[in-house]
């Protein structure tokens, strides 16, 4: 990434990527990723979780962002224990 901006024409391009990178902070929390992305507004954060690959609806959280994280990890906490008994009773 940091690579790609080296080359970039301008040094306002390059900071407008690395903002977006910096924004859109990755990670996996129980095997599932999920994604916080800076919101317009101070301390506003928007959360999604991909879990199987699959974007799914976002939130919107306001507040620290320790506050977001922990939402994600709600948000995939939630997803995999109806998932986990949908396939109890598919058995």
């Amino acid at each position: 990434m940091l690579a790609a901006m080296r080359r970039g024409s301008s040094s306002a391009t390059r900071i407008a990527q690395l903002l977006i990178w910096v924004q859109t902070y990755r990670v996996e929390y129980r095997g599932i990723r999920y994604t916080i992305r800076a919101g317009i507004e101070r301390e506003q954060w928007s959360v999604t979780i991909h879990p199987a690959g699959v974007e799914m609806k976002g939130k919107v959280v306001s507040g620290p962002r320790e506050k977001a994280e922990l939402q994600a990890r709600a948000m995939i906490n939630t997803w995999l224990k109806s998932h986990s008994t949908q396939k109890l009773k598919s058995d």
